[in-house]
């Protein structure tokens, strides 16, 4: 994997990388971090091997140990990122990414990127329920659109049933870098206030992402009392549950909701009731 392939994520991309080839999980890893710190980026490495890490970015040709000591790059371990009281409390490491990225924005970094491997959560005994409620709640600090997150998990590992509801709770998740056209969708889901923005794809594979994101969205503008805007206009694909999930938002938000979309997206809207609901509108980015 090379720098420049690992520098197609974005800020505002929380991913899961789904593995089952250790040679290559250090080597994709360590060309995700020197992109990011190419790009000007904060990084954090969550990494039980920092030593190899060092020498992955090195063989990158990347000064790792200059970036720690500039403390552009860190590499704190599993437990001490994740564990506290012995378990994992995905509140606590919330707020310790939010705290993170608030400190890159005020150093003047343009970013931060942070990546896992999740191997330990297994072998650490965490349920992948657990682990789904986690991922949903990272994307609050996601969604800001000024982190990168990625985070590995070993298919070995997991089976594909407890798989399952951790990516689908990740916007996007891949399988090999760049993706394959097999790969599932990428979705990347930006708010500013009370508007959410999609772009990419929204269908069954980040289905869970997208219901956390809309639902903060819905709760919060039912308590400030302003109507919820979807932009989807960016959205290259939408299926049905997507659109019943905007009609429905609709009706229980008292502001109502706006959408920007596409003329496709408008109709399968209409057709689901849209076009007789008097809270539902529709913006003028059309295309």
């Amino acid at each position: 994997m090379s720098r420049a392939s690992a520098a197609g994520f974005e800020l505002g991309d929380h991913v899961c990388w789904c593995i089952d080839d250790p040679a290559s999980r250090l080597g994709m890893a360590a060309a995700f971090v020197a992109a990011g710190l190419g790009k000007g980026g904060r990084v954090v490495w969550c990494t039980t091997a920092p030593l190899a890490a060092i020498a992955g970015l090195r063989e990158l040709g990347v000064a790792a140990e200059a970036a720690l000591e500039a403390g552009q790059l860190s590499l704190p371990s599993p437990a001490d990122w994740y564990i506290e009281d012995g378990q994992l409390i995905a509140e606590a490491v919330v707020r310790k990414l939010a705290s993170e990225v608030a400190d890159a924005r005020a150093a003047g970094y343009s970013g931060l990127w942070a990546i896992a491997d999740m191997s330990w959560a297994h072998r650490a005994g965490v349920s992948a329920d657990v682990l789904a409620r986690y991922e949903l709640l990272l994307n609050r600090v996601v969604v800001g659109g000024f982190v990168t997150v990625v985070c590995q998990y070993d298919r070995r590992l997991l089976g594909r049933r407890q798989l399952r509801p951790i990516t689908i709770a990740h916007p996007g998740t891949i399988y090999q870098w760049p993706p394959s056209d097999t790969d599932r969708s990428l979705l990347r889901i930006l708010r500013d206030g009370p508007v959410l923005r999609l772009i990419g794809d929204s269908d069954l594979s980040n289905r869970l992402a997208l219901h956390f994101c809309v639902a903060d969205l819905r709760d919060d503008c039912t308590v400030s009392g302003v109507p919820m805007t979807i932009d989807a206009s960016a959205l290259r694909f939408a299926d049905g549950a997507t659109a019943n999930l905007m009609l429905q938002s609709a009706r229980t938000v008292p502001g109502g909701l706006i959408v920007h979309c596409s003329r496709q997206l408008r109709s399968m809207l209409d057709l689901l009731g849209g076009a007789a609901e008097p809270s539902l509108s529709y913006g003028d980015h059309m295309r």
